[in-house]
């Protein structure tokens, strides 16, 4: 719950959606697609949750009694839109010890003899980019800044005089006309940061919310191992192992759990469940020692749709991504400068250049994801969903 509201604001409705969140005396919406998560309305979505707790709790605990009620906040604070991990471990701290007055409030009001009510905060899953290629990843660090909606008319202002002749002579003829850039629209900005590296955001979010607001450590995992890929898949299970052992010391009930795994590789149903499934499930069974309790496939049907956004060279100006996947794009002007202005992360041509391959590889290839698909208007289980079923039934 919490940030989520944001997020998916910003996704579908844009920032207009946004109004009954700030207040009037502000006088501008004071959100941006791209932005960083903003303290001020992070407030107001908590504020507008809280009296909605016991509730929430007690249809939580009233569907299965004999499990505690787990509670995620947020949803990976350090992807888009990112949130510093200051600005969640403070949210974490609000949100934490609200809930928790909220179960002690609905124990009160039970009858004595029943059991108590036990719910565990856990924290949104942080994305994990180990593994992507190191221009990405370098692009995805710097952050991304672009202005766009900047208009401009050239307005005459005078003549342009050139010298003419040689160094003994030399004489001033008028050669054209200056003009002044008049600015018609202000535009925007569009920033956009990521934190990739992940353990030093949890450690300076256990910081920021203190001892004792999170029960449970939550990653999403998506390893990258295609083209370009710094990590094979046994490697990505070591920083996985690497990252619970002290992600799980930093929790009261020493658990993590996965509540995304899944295929980010720019593979077909058979290859992502070959190449990306097996060994990766496989591996997390074989080791019962880690302290990951649960672990959840990211997609029951059809595949993540904002890698449809990915502009293609007519549909640059799609989509809430698509804004930031042609950023590169635009380094590289391909689209008339003036109207959009690209600003970071400065990168070489090269490397700009791998980005926007690296991108249209995603969008070739979409990356398979859902265990179900339809086909032809047929809902179809897909090899993905074959695959697993082996798998947990002990077959694979």
């Amino acid at each position: 719950m919490g940030s989520d509201k944001y997020e998916e604001l910003l996704r579908n409705d844009g920032v207009f959606a946004l109004a009954k969140y700030i207040l009037p005396s502000i006088g501008k919406f004071g959100v941006q697609r791209g932005q960083e998560y903003k303290r001020d309305v992070l407030q107001q979505i908590f504020d507008s949750e809280k009296g909605g707790l016991q509730a929430l709790i007690q249809n939580a605990y009233n569907a299965n009694r004999s499990r505690p009620v787990v509670i995620e906040i947020g949803n990976e604070p350090n992807m888009y839109p990112a949130m510093a991990p200051e600005t969640y471990g403070w949210y974490l701290k609000m949100y934490a010890s609200a809930i928790r007055q909220a179960a002690a409030a609905v124990d009160k009001a039970r009858p004595r003899d029943a059991a108590a009510v036990q719910v565990k905060i856990m924290a949104g899953g942080l994305w994990i980019f180990d593994g992507l290629p190191d221009y990405v990843t370098e692009a995805l660090r710097r952050g991304f800044h672009m202005s766009f909606g900047s208009l401009f008319i050239k307005v005459p202002v005078g003549i342009r005089m050139c010298s003419v002749g040689r160094s003994w002579w030399r004489v001033r003829i008028p050669c054209g006309v200056d003009y002044k850039d008049i600015e018609l629209t202000e535009g925007f900005d569009l920033k956009s940061a990521f934190y990739v590296d992940v353990m030093a955001y949890w450690r300076k979010t256990l910081t920021a919310a203190g001892l004792d607001a999170i029960d449970i450590a939550n990653l999403h995992f998506y390893p990258y191992i295609a083209e370009g890929s710094r990590t094979t898949m046994p490697q990505h299970l070591e920083t996985l192992r690497s990252f619970a052992a002290e992600m799980a010391r930093g929790v009261s009930s020493g658990e993590v759990w996965l509540t995304e795994v899944g295929n980010m590789n720019p593979y077909s149903d058979a290859d992502a469940a070959t190449k990306v499934m097996v060994p990766m499930l496989q591996g997390l069974r074989a080791n019962p020692s880690l302290p990951i309790s649960r672990w959840y496939w990211f997609k029951m049907d059809g595949s993540d749709k904002k890698f449809d956004m990915i502009p293609g060279p007519a549909r640059w100006a799609t989509g809430i991504w698509s804004g930031i996947f042609a950023l590169m794009d635009l380094a590289l002007g391909h689209i008339p400068i003036g109207v959009i202005n690209f600003k970071e992360p400065d990168m070489t041509v090269e490397r700009g250049a791998r980005v926007v391959e690296f991108m249209g590889r995603l969008k070739k290839q979409k990356p398979a994801q859902g265990l179900f698909d339809t086909v032809n208007g047929t809902r179809t289980l897909m090899e993905l969903g074959r695959t697993y079923h082996k798998l947990t039934m002990g077959l694979l």
